[in-house]
């Protein structure tokens, strides 16, 4: 990834973790999302490896750890991120390797078997700009999968559903680069974090993933409404489970996909 591109992430990141701001906004893990998680690791040995790219805090990796025998690797460029995930995962901290830094995370990898369920979800690769530094993010992932069984679970911001007047203040008045993705905020005034994201179609996914080599296996909606209200009411998220199932992915709040490293 672009050195540069990698700074600015962990810096902005590094602030939303620092501040409580996400922690705030996204207190637990989507319930549709770690069904999915689940269905792919639940049946995993304690000689099995998930590792979750992008890990933020753990929360996914919480719910793998809880409900798996699996030993489990977390890479965040955010060391804000890191900390929060070795006190949030203290009780499991045998099973666990917590990275921030990819070089010592490859040296890692090299000691270790191939990895049999990969994680890269919540727009972690929508957060990364520009398409050849995705795609090297992808090629690493698929490099780093069992072949012929090795899966990836990717969830990404879906274009038709996120930030409509953003995207038209780019499109009129952006220069071609900034036409690549747009620049959204959190945080109050005092707090502002700028991030960056690359809204994604169901087909323009679907296609970087099959361009580094991926078989697609499932496409559906991450979730239907945002995910911060589907978090906060259980009510609410029973219900945007039941649309997740019955709704076309291409009109989700975001978009998740099932995919797989072949022989």
């Amino acid at each position: 990834m672009d050195k540069s591109n990698h700074a600015h992430i962990a810096k902005a990141y590094n602030e939303y973790y620092g501040n409580g701001l996400y922690a705030n906004r996204y207190p637990k893990a989507n319930p549709n999302v770690t069904d999915r998680v689940l269905a792919h690791t639940a049946p995993l040995t304690e000689t099995s490896n998930v590792l979750d790219y992008g890990c933020g805090n753990g929360r996914y990796l919480q719910q793998v750890l809880e409900h798996t025998l699996a030993r489990t690797i977390g890479f965040d460029v955010s060391e804000v991120a890191i900390q929060q995930a070795k006190n949030q995962l203290q009780p499991y901290l045998f099973r666990v390797s917590l990275f921030s830094s990819r070089n010592t995370l490859n040296r890692a990898l090299l000691h270790t078997s191939k990895v049999d369920v990969a994680l890269l979800l919540f727009g972690v690769l929508a957060h990364i700009e520009g398409k050849e530094n995705r795609r090297e993010v992808l090629s690493w992932l698929f490099e780093h999968l069992k072949s012929g069984y090795g899966h990836l679970l990717v969830s990404v911001p879906n274009r038709l559903r996120r930030f409509w007047w953003l995207q038209l203040k780019v499109w009129l008045l952006g220069s071609p680069k900034t036409k690549e993705g747009i620049c959204y905020e959190r945080g109050g005034d005092s707090q502002k974090i700028s991030l960056y994201y690359h809204l994604y179609t169901c087909k323009e996914l679907i296609e970087e993933l099959e361009d580094v080599g991926f078989v697609i296996r499932r496409v559906s909606a991450e979730s239907f409404f945002p995910e911060k209200w589907v978090i906060r009411y259980s009510w609410l998220a029973r219900l945007d489970w039941m649309l997740c199932e019955i709704l076309p992915a291409w009109i989700g709040y975001g978009i998740l996909v099932e995919a797989r490293r072949p022989l």
